[in-house]
Protein backbone atom coordinates (compact mmCIF):
# COMPACT_ATOMS: atom_id res chain seq x y z
CA UNK A 1 0.00 0.00 0.00
CA UNK A 2 1.08 3.59 -0.91
CA UNK A 3 2.22 5.47 1.91
CA UNK A 4 -0.20 8.32 1.43
CA UNK A 5 -2.68 5.73 0.97
CA UNK A 6 -2.04 4.36 3.83
CA UNK A 7 -2.58 7.45 6.21
CA UNK A 8 -5.73 8.11 5.08
CA UNK A 9 -6.44 4.59 5.96
CA UNK A 10 -4.70 4.91 9.31
CA UNK A 11 -7.72 8.24 9.34
CA UNK A 12 -10.29 6.27 8.64
CA UNK A 13 -9.49 3.77 10.96
CA UNK A 14 -9.52 6.05 13.90
CA UNK A 15 -12.53 7.76 13.48
CA UNK A 16 -15.14 7.33 16.44
CA UNK A 17 -18.19 8.39 15.28
CA UNK A 18 -20.65 9.09 11.51
CA UNK A 19 -20.54 12.58 12.28
CA UNK A 20 -16.43 12.66 12.06
CA UNK A 21 -16.84 10.14 9.70
CA UNK A 22 -19.07 12.39 7.65
CA UNK A 23 -16.78 15.68 8.52
CA UNK A 24 -13.94 13.44 7.31
CA UNK A 25 -15.52 12.54 3.88
CA UNK A 26 -15.87 16.10 2.72
CA UNK A 27 -12.43 16.85 3.52
CA UNK A 28 -11.02 13.69 1.44
CA UNK A 29 -11.40 12.38 -2.21
CA UNK A 30 -12.80 9.11 -2.12
CA UNK A 31 -11.60 6.29 -3.86
CA UNK A 32 -11.83 2.87 -5.07
CA UNK A 33 -8.41 2.50 -3.49
CA UNK A 34 -9.06 4.10 -0.39
CA UNK A 35 -11.85 1.65 0.05
CA UNK A 36 -9.95 -1.61 -0.69
CA UNK A 37 -7.35 -0.47 1.41
CA UNK A 38 -9.50 0.03 4.48
CA UNK A 39 -11.57 -3.34 3.90
CA UNK A 40 -8.00 -5.42 3.64
CA UNK A 41 -7.30 -3.57 6.92
CA UNK A 42 -10.57 -4.38 8.25
CA UNK A 43 -10.01 -8.28 7.17
CA UNK A 44 -6.40 -7.97 9.17
CA UNK A 45 -7.98 -6.49 12.75
CA UNK A 46 -10.36 -9.76 12.81
CA UNK A 47 -8.58 -11.89 14.32
CA UNK A 48 -6.28 -8.76 16.19
CA UNK A 49 -9.28 -6.69 17.54
CA UNK A 50 -12.96 -7.57 16.60
CA UNK A 51 -14.47 -4.46 17.55
CA UNK A 52 -11.85 -2.68 15.12
CA UNK A 53 -12.55 -4.37 12.72
CA UNK A 54 -16.37 -3.69 12.99
CA UNK A 55 -15.96 -0.13 13.06
CA UNK A 56 -13.87 0.62 9.94
CA UNK A 57 -15.91 -1.89 8.28
CA UNK A 58 -19.12 0.36 9.44
CA UNK A 59 -17.35 3.50 7.37
CA UNK A 60 -15.92 1.40 4.45
CA UNK A 61 -19.49 0.40 3.45
CA UNK A 62 -20.57 4.37 4.13
CA UNK A 63 -17.72 4.99 1.52
CA UNK A 64 -18.82 2.29 -0.75
CA UNK A 65 -22.26 3.74 -0.57
CA UNK A 66 -21.34 7.17 -2.30
CA UNK A 67 -19.14 5.39 -4.63
CA UNK A 68 -21.68 3.71 -6.18
CA UNK A 69 -20.37 0.77 -7.23
CA UNK A 70 -22.53 -2.37 -6.90
CA UNK A 71 -18.78 -4.30 -7.08
CA UNK A 72 -17.21 -2.26 -3.93
CA UNK A 73 -20.66 -2.42 -2.03
CA UNK A 74 -20.93 -6.10 -2.61
CA UNK A 75 -17.46 -6.46 -0.94
CA UNK A 76 -18.21 -3.33 2.21
CA UNK A 77 -21.48 -5.54 2.86
CA UNK A 78 -19.43 -8.89 2.80
CA UNK A 79 -16.39 -7.35 5.38
CA UNK A 80 -19.08 -5.83 7.82
CA UNK A 81 -20.51 -9.22 7.75
CA UNK A 82 -17.52 -10.99 8.40
CA UNK A 83 -17.12 -8.38 11.25
CA UNK A 84 -20.20 -9.09 12.98
CA UNK A 85 -19.17 -12.96 12.61
CA UNK A 86 -16.32 -12.15 14.89
CA UNK A 87 -18.21 -10.54 17.16
CA UNK A 88 -20.78 -12.74 17.57
CA UNK A 89 -23.86 -10.87 15.82
CA UNK A 90 -24.52 -14.26 13.63
CA UNK A 91 -27.83 -13.18 12.72
CA UNK A 92 -26.98 -9.70 11.33
CA UNK A 93 -24.12 -11.07 9.53
CA UNK A 94 -26.21 -13.26 7.86
CA UNK A 95 -28.16 -10.49 6.61
CA UNK A 96 -25.20 -8.60 5.25
CA UNK A 97 -23.89 -11.57 3.28
CA UNK A 98 -27.44 -12.09 2.21
CA UNK A 99 -26.68 -8.44 0.49
CA UNK A 100 -23.34 -9.73 -0.59
CA UNK A 101 -24.88 -12.30 -2.35
CA UNK A 102 -27.51 -10.57 -4.17
CA UNK A 103 -25.00 -8.08 -5.28
CA UNK A 104 -22.41 -10.31 -6.45
CA UNK A 105 -24.80 -12.48 -7.99
CA UNK A 106 -26.26 -10.09 -10.17
CA UNK A 107 -22.97 -9.03 -11.37
CA UNK A 108 -21.56 -12.44 -12.06
CA UNK A 109 -18.98 -12.71 -9.69
CA UNK A 110 -17.96 -16.21 -9.18
CA UNK A 111 -15.27 -15.92 -7.19
CA UNK A 112 -16.67 -13.30 -4.78
CA UNK A 113 -20.45 -15.58 -5.24
CA UNK A 114 -17.73 -18.22 -3.65
CA UNK A 115 -16.19 -16.57 -0.71
CA UNK A 116 -19.46 -14.95 0.56
CA UNK A 117 -21.43 -18.36 0.40
CA UNK A 118 -17.93 -19.34 1.91
CA UNK A 119 -18.87 -16.97 5.11
CA UNK A 120 -22.68 -17.72 4.96
CA UNK A 121 -21.22 -21.67 5.33
CA UNK A 122 -19.49 -20.66 8.94
CA UNK A 123 -22.39 -18.33 10.02
CA UNK A 124 -24.83 -21.30 9.47
CA UNK A 125 -22.62 -23.26 11.84
CA UNK A 126 -22.72 -20.97 14.37
CA UNK A 127 -26.57 -21.06 14.16
CA UNK A 128 -26.28 -24.77 14.33
CA UNK A 129 -28.22 -24.77 11.18
CA UNK A 130 -26.36 -27.99 9.82
CA UNK A 131 -28.36 -28.78 6.72
CA UNK A 132 -27.99 -25.08 4.77
CA UNK A 133 -24.35 -25.52 5.77
CA UNK A 134 -23.38 -28.61 3.96
CA UNK A 135 -25.79 -27.35 1.31
CA UNK A 136 -23.48 -24.07 1.10
CA UNK A 137 -20.66 -26.41 1.72
CA UNK A 138 -21.31 -28.22 -1.40
CA UNK A 139 -21.49 -25.85 -3.73
CA UNK A 140 -18.45 -23.56 -2.40
CA UNK A 141 -16.48 -26.69 -2.83
CA UNK A 142 -17.43 -26.62 -6.75
CA UNK A 143 -16.64 -23.23 -7.55
CA UNK A 144 -13.51 -22.91 -6.03
CA UNK A 145 -12.09 -26.19 -7.28
CA UNK A 146 -13.94 -24.51 -10.69
CA UNK A 147 -11.64 -21.79 -10.07
CA UNK A 148 -8.49 -23.38 -9.05
CA UNK A 149 -8.32 -21.47 -5.72
CA UNK A 150 -6.58 -23.79 -3.86
CA UNK A 151 -5.74 -21.87 -0.86
CA UNK A 152 -9.59 -20.47 -0.65
CA UNK A 153 -10.12 -24.27 -0.93
CA UNK A 154 -7.98 -25.06 2.29
CA UNK A 155 -9.81 -22.67 4.20
CA UNK A 156 -13.55 -23.80 3.22
CA UNK A 157 -11.91 -27.79 3.75
CA UNK A 158 -11.53 -26.44 7.46
CA UNK A 159 -14.87 -25.09 7.66
CA UNK A 160 -16.56 -28.24 6.51
CA UNK A 161 -14.63 -30.05 8.83
CA UNK A 162 -15.60 -28.52 11.55
CA UNK A 163 -19.64 -28.91 10.54
CA UNK A 164 -18.54 -32.41 10.71
CA UNK A 165 -17.25 -32.39 14.50
CA UNK A 166 -20.51 -30.44 15.42
CA UNK A 167 -22.19 -33.85 13.98
CA UNK A 168 -19.78 -36.03 15.74
CA UNK A 169 -18.77 -37.33 12.17
CA UNK A 170 -14.88 -37.12 13.14
CA UNK A 171 -13.79 -39.65 10.74
CA UNK A 172 -14.81 -36.99 7.94
CA UNK A 173 -13.86 -33.98 10.45
CA UNK A 174 -10.28 -35.42 9.84
CA UNK A 175 -10.33 -36.20 6.54
CA UNK A 176 -10.96 -32.59 5.84
CA UNK A 177 -8.26 -31.64 7.53
CA UNK A 178 -6.29 -33.67 5.92
CA UNK A 179 -6.71 -31.77 2.91
CA UNK A 180 -6.60 -28.56 4.15
CA UNK A 181 -3.25 -29.56 5.78
CA UNK A 182 -1.88 -30.79 2.62
CA UNK A 183 -2.54 -27.93 0.84
CA UNK A 184 -1.60 -24.85 3.03
CA UNK A 185 1.56 -26.55 3.68
CA UNK A 186 2.25 -26.95 -0.06
CA UNK A 187 1.62 -23.29 -0.24
CA UNK A 188 3.76 -22.58 2.98
CA UNK A 189 1.03 -20.14 4.64
CA UNK A 190 1.61 -21.07 8.23
CA UNK A 191 -0.74 -18.70 9.43
CA UNK A 192 -3.57 -20.53 8.09
CA UNK A 193 -2.36 -23.76 9.23
CA UNK A 194 -2.66 -22.68 12.78
CA UNK A 195 -6.32 -23.02 12.29
CA UNK A 196 -6.25 -26.42 11.02
CA UNK A 197 -4.43 -27.12 14.11
CA UNK A 198 -6.67 -26.17 16.04
CA UNK A 199 -9.34 -27.79 14.55
CA UNK A 200 -7.34 -31.14 14.57
CA UNK A 201 -6.90 -30.72 18.30
CA UNK A 202 -10.40 -30.13 18.93
CA UNK A 203 -11.12 -33.78 16.80
CA UNK A 204 -8.39 -35.58 19.09
CA UNK A 205 -9.76 -34.10 22.49
CA UNK A 206 -13.36 -35.77 21.53
CA UNK A 207 -11.92 -38.86 20.79
CA UNK A 208 -9.92 -38.75 24.04
CA UNK A 209 -6.59 -38.66 22.53
CA UNK A 210 -5.49 -36.05 24.78
CA UNK A 211 -1.89 -36.00 24.17
CA UNK A 212 -1.82 -35.49 20.59
CA UNK A 213 -4.33 -32.51 21.56
CA UNK A 214 -2.00 -30.95 23.09
CA UNK A 215 0.50 -31.38 20.56
CA UNK A 216 -1.51 -29.48 18.18
CA UNK A 217 -2.66 -26.47 20.46
CA UNK A 218 0.96 -26.04 20.88
CA UNK A 219 1.88 -25.82 17.52
CA UNK A 220 -1.21 -23.38 16.82
CA UNK A 221 -0.39 -21.44 19.54
CA UNK A 222 3.10 -21.27 18.28
CA UNK A 223 2.04 -20.28 14.96
CA UNK A 224 -0.79 -17.75 16.07
CA UNK A 225 2.09 -16.11 18.52
CA UNK A 226 4.16 -15.96 15.18
CA UNK A 227 2.04 -14.52 12.72
CA UNK A 228 0.19 -11.68 14.96
CA UNK A 229 -2.79 -13.31 15.95
CA UNK A 230 -3.97 -13.02 19.65
CA UNK A 231 -7.82 -13.75 19.46
CA UNK A 232 -6.19 -17.17 18.19
CA UNK A 233 -3.51 -17.91 20.44
CA UNK A 234 -5.76 -17.17 23.19
CA UNK A 235 -8.34 -19.36 22.33
CA UNK A 236 -5.25 -21.83 22.21
CA UNK A 237 -4.92 -21.46 25.89
CA UNK A 238 -8.46 -21.27 26.42
CA UNK A 239 -7.87 -25.51 25.21
CA UNK A 240 -5.36 -26.15 26.62
CA UNK A 241 -7.21 -25.41 30.11
CA UNK A 242 -9.96 -27.92 29.25
CA UNK A 243 -7.37 -30.47 28.39
CA UNK A 244 -6.04 -29.76 32.04
CA UNK A 245 -9.25 -29.95 33.37
CA UNK A 246 -9.26 -33.31 31.53
CA UNK A 247 -6.26 -34.66 33.02
CA UNK A 248 -7.68 -33.85 36.28
CA UNK A 249 -5.35 -30.72 36.72
CA UNK A 250 -7.53 -28.57 38.10
CA UNK A 251 -5.19 -26.09 39.92
CA UNK A 252 -3.00 -25.67 36.82
CA UNK A 253 -6.39 -25.24 34.63
CA UNK A 254 -7.80 -22.46 37.00
CA UNK A 255 -4.86 -20.75 37.38
CA UNK A 256 -4.62 -20.39 33.64
CA UNK A 257 -7.97 -19.66 33.08
CA UNK A 258 -7.53 -16.52 34.93
CA UNK A 259 -4.96 -15.27 32.30
CA UNK A 260 -7.02 -16.41 29.78
CA UNK A 261 -9.80 -14.61 30.77
CA UNK A 262 -8.07 -11.01 30.95
CA UNK A 263 -6.27 -12.08 26.84
CA UNK A 264 -10.23 -12.73 26.13
CA UNK A 265 -11.43 -9.50 27.33
CA UNK A 266 -8.72 -7.37 25.50
CA UNK A 267 -9.48 -9.27 22.17
CA UNK A 268 -13.22 -8.93 22.62
CA UNK A 269 -14.21 -12.45 22.40
CA UNK A 270 -17.16 -12.43 23.96
CA UNK A 271 -18.31 -16.06 23.23
CA UNK A 272 -15.12 -17.98 24.82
Amino acid sequence: MKPELKKLVEQLEKIKSIDELQAWKKDHELSKDLLKGALARSQDLLTISPKEALQLSEWALSVAFDLEDPWLEASALRAKGNALLFVDDYFLGLEYFEGALKLFTEIGDELEIARTMNSRVVTYLKLSRFDEALADAEKVTEKFRKLGDERRLAQHFVNVGHIYFRLDRFSENIDMLDRAEAILSRLNDSKSLSGVYVNRAGALTSLNRVAEAFKYYGLARKLAAENGMPLVASQCDYNICYLYFLQGQYTRALEKLNTVRKHMIECGDRWH
